[in-house]
């Protein structure tokens, strides 16, 4: 069995044997339940909102170096 077969095999054994391991956090648990579907709404937007962040920066600063470069190019050409 390879190693990342291995891994696979442990993390998915570990989810079945301790569910409450993987579960939300306390307050998260409580708050949903009291509160409703539209506080579950709330919480899954922020999380999503908070992952995407990240790849927000990313493309914002990709596209302003590769602009960059692209400038640079096109002033360097126009010279000769």
């Amino acid at each position: 069995m390879s190693r990342k077969a291995l891994m696979i095999a442990v993390a998915a054994l570990t989810i079945l044997v301790f569910p409450e391991a993987v579960s939300a956090c306390p307050d998260c648990k409580s708050t949903v339940g009291r509160a409703g579907q539209y506080m579950a709404i709330g919480y899954a937007t922020s999380i999503l909102l908070l992952l995407a962040t990240p790849l927000f920066i990313l493309t914002g600063w990709t596209y302003a170096l590769t602009r960059a470069v692209r400038r640079s190019r096109l002033a360097g050409q126009s010279d000769q």
